[in-house]
């Protein structure tokens, strides 16, 4: 991100996403733009939904989405 937010995660708070640092199962990086990393949404967790990741491009940039099942 523009302004370097993302250099203070903590890795450890991916391993443990009941910790205090982790609000409502998400953490969220404010910086140029709010980024909020999920680790569940509407019930579904990667492992549930990585069937369904494909890869659209903007503007040349890869992004990795859900398809419309997922």
């Amino acid at each position: 991100m523009p302004g370097k937010s993302v250099e203070d995660i903590d890795i450890a708070w991916f391993e443990d996403a009941a910790s205090e640092a982790v609000d409502n199962g998400a953490i969220r990086i404010a910086d140029d733009f709010v980024l909020d990393i999920m680790f569940t949404a509407c019930g579904q967790t990667y492992e549930s939904l990585k069937l369904h990741a494909i890869t659209v491009y903007i503007e040349d940039i890869p992004v990795k989405i859900v398809d419309f099942a997922g």
